[in-house]
């Protein structure tokens, strides 16, 4: 009896020191401090994001990053995740279908695509929050609205007059420091007809027909340049 009542106790002990399995919400109410439910929401996100679906990806990394998103590069920062897939709701849309369709309104890339230096390279190979060429082409779309290129030394002139096609509904950006060309920005200002902030502060080559585009296209929506 005594070694019985013994085990006994043994194995209640050990049950009290098994983690007990709680919720993110149980988790995050009984945090002790900031410090601890960022740490628990990064934790979330970790676990959630590698095998979850598009919305719930997007959703943890609003959630987990709130605070940052007035100064984010680049707005909704579900725009980190690539494009909303089946953006037009489909009935008949099929998630493993991999196959591209090439479309007569494409944008054209291949004059972007040549090799490139091993610092260039590099560069490509940085993380989803850098905006590289490689990351813009995946993450702009129609739900794009704000821009931040400041200082983006890397991107291509070339690419620079395409940001405008690929995000037509922008309504604020930043070309700020950056060389591009009046050329590529009528090129960029051709398709935007929304922007309301524009920041072009030491662009020495965008003339005046490019100042002409801006006011053409943008004449009735623009607050601020």
């Amino acid at each position: 009896m005594e070694e019985e009542k013994k085990r006994q106790e043994e194995e209640e002990a050990a049950k009290k020191l098994i983690p007990r399995v709680v919720t993110t919400q149980e988790a995050l109410k009984s945090a002790s401090g900031w410090a601890n439910s960022v740490s628990i929401h990064k934790k979330y996100a970790v676990g959630t994001v590698t095998t979850s679906k598009y919305q719930e990806k997007t959703g943890v990394f609003q959630q987990v990053n709130d605070s940052t998103s007035t100064v984010s590069n680049i707005y909704p920062m579900s725009n980190y995740y690539g494009k909303k897939p089946n953006p037009n709701n489909d009935p008949n849309w099929d998630p493993y279908n991999r196959r591209v369709t090439k479309q007569l309104n494409d944008i054209d890339f291949e004059e972007d695509s040549e090799d490139d230096f091993e610092d260039v390279r590099n560069l490509k190979r940085q993380p989803r929050t850098v905006l590289t060429e490689e990351n813009l082409r995946k993450y702009l779309s129609y739900e794009t609205t704000k821009l931040n290129l400041e200082h983006h030394y890397w991107l291509k002139d070339s690419f620079l007059g395409k940001i405008g096609h690929m995000a037509t509904n922008l309504q604020v950006l930043s070309l700020r420091r950056l060389k591009i060309s009046n050329e590529s920005f009528v090129e960029c200002m051709h398709y935007l007809k929304k922007l309301e902030r524009l920041d072009i502060s030491s662009c020495p080559y965008i003339g005046k027909s490019g100042l002409m585009k801006f006011f053409e296209n943008c004449g009735n929506s623009f607050t601020e340049i």
